[in-house]
């Protein structure tokens, strides 16, 4: 969605890298990993 509205690249690569991070945290956490696909599907 912001690559569509902003067109900025570095700031869309920045924010995947955040969103893979925090899913590589989620899974380390074991926290609830069905929610967890549920938001960002097969992990």
């Amino acid at each position: 969605m912001y690559k569509d509205v902003v067109d900025n690249k570095r700031g869309s690569d920045l924010l995947k890298a955040m969103e893979e991070k925090n899913k590589e945290l989620l899974k380390e956490s074991n926290k609830d990993l069905d929610l967890l696909a549920g938001v960002y599907g097969e992990i």
